[in-house]
């Protein structure tokens, strides 16, 4: 064992080294901390035993924060360096032995830190210590030191200790630490936070909305070219759409729309997280036209020109939040009305889609087992025979009018709308999403039977109908004391709560008992399922009956 021709340079090592251009977790707040510890670790004087204390007291809060994460150099710096500063602070005080056995221990976990990350990393899975050592850059006397410890640590020297100790220490200087200060870089608090969208794609992609949204409309007014749009949008549109056609040499609406789209979903790299896609479908939201049309009742066509639009969102994984959002702006009483009815309308469609799939499905397993098989991209392909005479023949679908999401009965693209979101929905529906409710509950899962959906839309109906018609009618109404009942329309002059629809809705759709109008407000028992609620004026003991009294007591 030879440690008096140490080598001045290392090899490079791949032990602890992140991907490039990428955002990484890390024990440290920032690459200011981590340069403050090396500074503790390396380029202190050795007279000054605190600096280094504070650095090692640093690195085990590293190993706490990332626990088995701990990159295995910081680990392989604490060993040898809590002994160093031991070996520092007591000096001749402490007995040689037992500071062999210390640096014995450290040596040990030295190598066994780095040959199990090294075996962990794919590379050198076979082969002996000593080979995998010499793949990562240590001199083999080091691994014959481990192997001598491992036996007796008393024959050695503290001065081969000591020596192998700095050893250690400068390789992971100049293998690890160094190249990290190199590389790393602090991240801002807006870019770790949610791993949103980064300023320039989110740039990018609301000018290529703004363009698609341009585009759309020209054609949807009638317009082929870029140059027959004109007549048909405001001189800044026009302006935008032009110098488009012209950086891209593309002259034809259609192309355009199409190019637009594919470069949105396949060109742009959004971050895979899940903050990343409510970002991009509020920006998608943007489309002025599409909401306008639809919210003006100037459909004709419209699906089908946002036809691929949809289906790339549906690929993408994009197209439930599109969804939610949608139903959201239906909700939200501070949107404007022309919005919420544009909402309602694509909200509509999409769930529209989802469930003509279903039903396409179904026909389609008739079929033989070749038109079943799913393929890559089959949203680009053009629609075959067989899948467009189901659509057309069988489905009655005008396909000018109806978005199509799917072409083969494997397809993966489905809809997760658990009951608790149907829940809230019911809670807050509305005239815009009254019509919509019926077909998100026929797309809920688990599945809910048909009496339960029928039971759930007839109460819904009812809610909204006589809620609606009070508002009408309240200006006009005068005091009586009997009950009025409208003659036009048939309903009932009573307001359903919200409370009356959840009871309807526990109770499987069955009619409730009425109350006595003439009994007083605190006699009335209310009803929730199998339970009912006793008059307070009763004196109950709650400590005995804590839930309540069921029906047949």
């Amino acid at each position: 064992m030879n440690i008096n021709a140490l080598p001045e340079e290392f090899p490079p090592s791949n032990i602890d080294l992140k991907r490039k251009e990428a955002s990484h977790i890390s024990a440290w707040r920032d690459k200011k901390e981590f340069h403050t510890v090396y500074k503790q670790i390396f380029c202190s004087p050795k007279s000054d035993i605190s600096a280094r204390e504070r650095a090692a007291e640093t690195l085990k809060v590293w190993k706490i924060r990332q626990n088995r994460q701990t990159p295995v150099s910081v680990l392989c710096t604490l060993a040898i360096l809590e002994v160093q500063i031991r070996d520092s602070r007591q000096g001749e005080n402490v007995q040689a032995n037992e500071l062999k056995s210390l640096y014995s221990g450290a040596f040990t976990r030295f190598i066994n830190f780095l040959t199990e990350c090294h075996q962990q990393s794919g590379a050198g899975r076979k082969g002996s210590i000593s080979a995998r050592m010499k793949e990562i850059g240590i001199e083999g006397f080091l691994v014959e030191l481990r192997h001598l410890c491992a036996h007796s640590s008393v024959s050695i020297s503290l001065d081969v200790f000591r020596r192998s100790a700095e050893y250690c220490m400068n390789w992971l200087k100049v293998c690890y630490w160094r190249r990290e200060l190199q590389l790393i870089q602090s991240c801002e608090g807006r870019q770790v936070k949610g791993g949103t969208l980064t300023d320039k794609v989110a740039d990018d992609l609301r000018y290529l909305v703004s363009v698609y949204d341009v585009a759309t409309k020209a054609i949807h007014k009638g317009a082929k070219m870029v140059v027959g749009g004109e007549q048909h949008l405001t001189s800044s549109q026009f302006k935008l759409l032009k110098e488009h056609a012209e950086a891209n040499n593309e002259h034809q609406l259609s192309t355009i729309v199409s190019d637009v789209v594919g470069y949105m979903m396949e060109k742009l790299r959004f971050p895979k997280t899940p903050e990343a896609t409510p970002a991009v479908c509020d920006i998608l939201l943007n489309c002025q036209y599409m909401f306008e049309a639809a919210a003006k009742g100037q459909t004709q066509g419209l699906a089908h020109i946002h036809q691929q639009l949809v289906q790339n969102l549906v690929v993408k994984g994009f197209i439930q939040t599109y969804l939610e959002k949608l139903i959201a702006i239906c909700e939200d009483d501070l949107e404007a009305p022309e919005r919420r009815q544009g909402a309602k309308f694509w909200a509509t469609e999409i769930a529209l889609a989802f469930r003509l799939l279903k039903k396409f499905k179904k026909l389609l397993k008739a079929l033989p087992e070749r038109t079943h098989q799913y393929k890559h991209q089959e949203h680009k392909r053009k629609m075959s025979k067989t899948v467009l005479a189901i659509y057309q023949n069988k489905l009655r679908v005008d396909l000018q009018n109806t978005i199509i999401i799917g072409t083969s009965v494997n397809c993966p693209w489905h809809l997760r709308l658990s009951r608790g979101f149907l829940m809230e929905r019911i809670l807050a529906v509305n005239e815009y999403t009254k019509e919509l409710l019926p077909l998100i509950l026929a797309l809920a899962e688990p599945h809910l039977k048909l009496s339960q959906r029928e039971s759930i839309e007839a109460a819904a109906e009812k809610y909204t109908m006589n809620y609606l018609a009070v508002l009408e009618d309240q200006a006009e109404e005068l005091p009586s004391s009997t009950p009025k009942r409208s003659a036009a329309s048939g309903r009932s002059a009573k307001v359903y709560s919200l409370e009356d629809v959840l009871k309807h809705t526990a109770e499987g759709g069955g009619e409730q008992e009425e109350e006595e109008e003439g009994a007083p407000a605190s006699k009335k028992a209310r009803k929730f399922g199998v339970w009912s609620e006793v008059p307070i004026d009763e004196g109950t003991d709650w400590g005995q009956c804590p839930l309540g009294r069921l029906m047949w007591e």
